[in-house]
């Protein structure tokens, strides 16, 4: 059915005419949407501005390059794509109409919903990417702590059947992502991951220096694992051989990383509350930073561990690699570490440094903060930063 107007989604009042139309256009096979300028313009702010969130230790930028290709076949990923792009630019530039923006994500629902129930192998790719992105509209919208019904989607895609983590394609870069969703979600909440992690860690899947980032993240999320493993509110001992293994496995880890990872610079950034760490790339950004989270949650699994000075010094460390440097892909993929590190952070200056970093990401991402913020402030005994610290500068 081809739609007789062809109104932008731009924010406008919303009516049962636009409602219809809506419902038509989505209708139509992705080519012909296309046609709509609305339609187009979403479907550019995501290969623009959110693919590269997903291409964060992607050297083939899969969800940038192949997504947006595959989507023309797959019409619930489409319908993903216009989802989430029309979330994002609500949220950040507010020239989309919320009804407008619930109504494209419920009728991606309806076509992902149903494949729930039975995984067809041959779209499991492009399913998995669909729920990666749809779990990001669902942080966008929700607090991400509560609402996971996406998170839960995608572990379902990424386990339906067996993903070769040791090569690359779409399914493996829909894996990684869903992964560093679930780490965040993680973080936040200092419970294990949705998933198992019970094989080696993979070291070599692109032959490029980013699958350094991937390893860390696998290795992260096995330490992840292990300290928030619960019984009756008891943790569960871990048994010392594992607890080495891990150990061993972050040091051979960092003996291998390449030059390219260390800071280019540590020159003061002008307002940096904390160390100046300039990185070369995105994904250096978040190796180091899941390097640090990873290396004081083994930390603490010591029973002889002083939280006082080590951890600090990690936090310190990631807040630092936050704030220098400004790329968003990066900067999305710091939530986890920030919220999880940021509980270890003494001096008022910096945790306040802390909460103003993480609104300005959420401005810059629409992220919704206010949950990790709260959390800080129950775990800090604050209730508000900003009115004993308005005039007490960082530096």
């Amino acid at each position: 059915m081809q739609p007789t107007n062809p109104m932008a989604l731009e924010k406008r009042p919303t009516s049962p005419n636009d409602e219809a139309w809506l419902t038509g256009l989505l209708a139509d096979s992705p080519r012909q949407s296309l046609q709509h300028t609305a339609v187009a313009n979403l479907f550019h702010h995501y290969i623009d501005n959110l693919a590269p969130w997903y291409d964060l230790n992607d050297p083939e930028r899969l969800f940038a390059e192949v997504i947006p290709q595959r989507s023309f076949d797959v019409p619930v990923l489409f319908k993903a794509i216009l989802a989430f792009a029309a979330s994002h630019r609500g949220r950040t530039v507010g020239s989309v109409d919320p009804k407008t923006v619930l109504a494209i994500h419920e009728a991606c629902l309806s076509d992902l919903i149903p494949a729930l129930q039975h995984v067809d192998r041959a779209v499991q790719a492009e399913y998995l990417a669909a729920t990666c992105l749809l779990r990001s509209f669902e942080i966008l919208n929700n607090d991400s702590r509560t609402r996971q019904e996406h998170l839960f989607g995608a572990f379902s895609f990424a386990v339906s059947a067996n993903i070769n983590l040791d090569t690359w394609g779409l399914a493996q870069a829909g894996f990684w992502n869903y992964l560093r969703e679930d780490i965040t979600v993680a973080l936040e909440c200092r419970r294990p991951l949705h998933l198992t992690i019970k094989h080696r860690t993979p070291e070599s899947m692109t032959g490029a220096e980013q699958d350094h980032s991937n390893s860390i993240s696998f290795l992260l999320a096995k330490a992840i694992n292990v300290s928030f493993a619960y019984d009756n509110n008891q943790r569960i001992p871990v048994h010392e051989d594992h607890l080495q293994a891990l150990r061993s496995e972050l040091k051979a880890w960092t003996a291998g990383l390449p030059a390219c990872f260390e800071p280019t610079s540590t020159a003061l950034k002008k307002g940096n509350a904390f160390p100046s760490l300039w990185m070369l790339q995105p994904w250096h950004v978040a190796a180091q930073q899941y390097a640090s989270v990873t290396a004081l949650l083994l930390a603490q699994l010591d029973p002889g561990f002083d939280t006082s000075e080590e951890a600090l010094n990690h936090a310190l460390r990631v807040c630092g690699l936050a704030y220098t440097n400004k790329n968003s892909s990066a900067r999305l993929n710091s939530f986890g570490p920030l919220s999880y590190c940021g509980r270890f952070l003494r001096d008022h200056r910096h945790r306040l440094a802390l909460c103003d970093l993480l609104k300005e990401m959420a401005a810059e991402t629409g992220w919704n903060v206010e949950p990790v913020l709260q959390d800080l402030y129950i775990c800090w005994g604050e209730s508000d930063l900003t009115s004993s610290m308005k005039d007490t500068p960082y530096v």
